[in-house]
């Protein structure tokens, strides 16, 4: 998808010396579509997006709590071992 029409919060002299900053935008249109007005998106469930994003959350959060065991040892720790 490309944006065709962005409305944003902005001084246009500064808008276009710095470019938009994402908090800036208040509306957008893609493909005659109005994809967020007003600074609310439209077509994205955000209940089902938060809810991804906790299951994904739970699950990185059990892979940090028991890493599995590898064979690699990194050099400095090999290194350090000889010296003992």
């Amino acid at each position: 998808m490309v944006a065709r029409l962005v409305g944003a919060d902005a001084d246009p002299l500064l808008a276009d010396s710095l470019g938009f900053a994402a908090a800036g935008v208040r509306d957008v249109i893609v493909q005659g579509e109005i994809v967020v007005a007003d600074r609310n998106a439209l077509t994205i469930d955000g209940d089902a997006l938060a809810a991804a994003a906790r299951a994904a959350s739970r699950r990185l959060w059990r892979r940090l709590e028991s890493p599995p065991e590898h064979p690699f040892m990194p050099s400095f720790a090999a290194a350090a071992g000889a010296r003992r």
